[in-house]
């Protein structure tokens, strides 16, 4: 039991940060569902926070930024030099790799990291950096056509960090580092359907962060898996019985998330990402938006967060805001398949049928998972009822079901044929 509570916390902790929280369907309120309760990763309501925490404030003094400012590099490689016991001038090149991955310059960042790789033969930094690609060019369209390239990336970066941990000098940037690759890796894995070796590869990944702590207590990005955790633990506790109960946490986890959103040397971006999907949970859409915006607005080419700015949009019924935002992204990612569900989403709710089909029927070109081409096909037959014509919805609705065993999709069509409308 205890293997099972740990294994579906850590899941949810997992999945809420970055690729569950993505590949979640959109607000499905064709059948009369609120959108807002569709948004959550529980679909619960959860109790307020108790003393909710307040924005975190900086930890560089003011003399400490002046004199970071009169350096060659920005004042977060000197902080991580210091916390990691590194040179400043790396971790300034490992800030600009994550810097293009969060630009979306794929292009540019694996020729980086490839870089990289050869001139620091003795770090992971590069098939680190590939293997972060590769796993953001799936997550932009909730595929895994590119698991191959990213196995091979992921499996070699691990090989590089498991040898370079057996030599003293490094601990908290190998462990930092093999704790975040572990951690995608049990992500990748649970997107296989592979839950077991999921488990395994997400606890170890727990223990290298454990290691990094202990190397550099005061490295603020290790705050990031403590928040996270801490608060989908609270929420999950409270919500699954079946799970040893847990105090609520949430207040402490947001604000763990928070100060290394703010003092972080790597991972300002996630941590904006980790907070917003904390709000969504706690159906504070405004909190949440202010969160995606302040990424949005830093990186305003990235699908991932585009289309999550796009999905808080619509939680606060601001359809034509969300309208804007998904078509830039079919101007920035014109390849972008993913997309295309989420106009479907917003044509339909500002009345745009036409549109809507259009968008749903494009999306459905695309060779798409059995979970997405089914939700697709439900979503197409609520359109086609909506406009009677109902031989058309039904033969949608079956599509659902033969793609994914759709149950919502079976009960529609159930219901048509006991009103006689096929």
């Amino acid at each position: 039991m205890r293997g099972l509570h740990r294994f579906l916390l850590l899941g949810t902790t997992i999945l809420a940060l970055s690729t569950g929280a993505f590949a979640q369907q959109p607000p499905d309120d064709d059948d009369d569902k609120d959108i807002i309760d569709e948004g959550t990763i529980t679909g619960k309501v959860n109790p307020p926070i108790a003393n909710p925490p307040a924005e975190s404030t900086g930890a560089v003094s003011p003399e400490d930024l002046a004199e970071y400012l009169a350096r060659p590099f920005e004042p977060e490689a000197y902080l991580g030099a210091k916390y990691l016991s590194l040179d400043a001038e790396f971790i300034h090149n490992a800030r600009q790799g994550l810097e293009l991955i969060y630009g979306r310059d794929y292009k540019g960042a694996k020729k980086y990291f490839d870089d990289l790789s050869s001139r620091y033969q003795d770090q992971a930094l590069g098939p680190v950096g590939q293997a972060l690609i590769w796993q953001a060019m799936m997550i932009e369209n909730f595929d895994l056509k590119y698991s191959k390239q990213y196995e091979v990336a992921s499996g070699e970066a691990q090989r590089r960090l498991d040898i370079a941990l057996k030599t003293p000098g490094s601990e908290a940037w190998e462990a930092f580092l093999l704790g975040g690759v572990k951690g995608i890796d049990a992500i990748h894995m649970m997107r296989q359907g592979s839950y077991l070796p999921a488990l395994n590869r997400g606890i170890d990944a727990m223990h290298a962060l454990e290691k990094c702590k202990e190397a550099s207590p005061d490295f603020p990005d290790a705050k990031l898996g403590d928040g996270i955790y801490q608060y989908w633990r609270s929420v999950i506790s409270m919500n699954y019985k079946m799970l040893p109960s847990y105090p609520d946490h949430r207040a402490e986890g947001i604000k763990l998330m928070q100060e290394a959103e703010t003092n972080s040397v790597f991972v300002r971006a996630p941590a904006s990402l980790s907070i917003a999907f904390a709000y969504i949970e706690e159906r504070d859409f405004k909190k949440a938006l202010s969160y995606t915006a302040k990424v949005h607005r830093k990186y305003p080419n990235n699908v991932i967060v585009s289309l999550l700015q796009a999905r808080v949009l619509m939680y606060l019924h601001n359809y034509p805001g969300a309208l804007q935002v998904l078509t830039n992204i079919t101007q920035v990612a014109p390849e972008n398949e993913r997309v295309y569900y989420y106009l479907a989403v917003a044509y339909n709710r500002t009345k745009q049928p036409d549109l809507a089909l259009e968008a749903i029927e494009r999306y459905l070109t695309f060779d798409l998972l059995p979970e997405y081409k089914s939700a697709a096909y439900y979503r197409k037959g609520n359109l086609l009822y909506r406009q009677q014509r109902y031989e058309e919805a039904a033969d949608a609705f079956r599509e659902a079901i033969k793609a994914d065993k759709n149950k919502s999709a079976k009960r529609r069509l159930d219901a048509m044929k006991k009103s006689g409308k096929i």
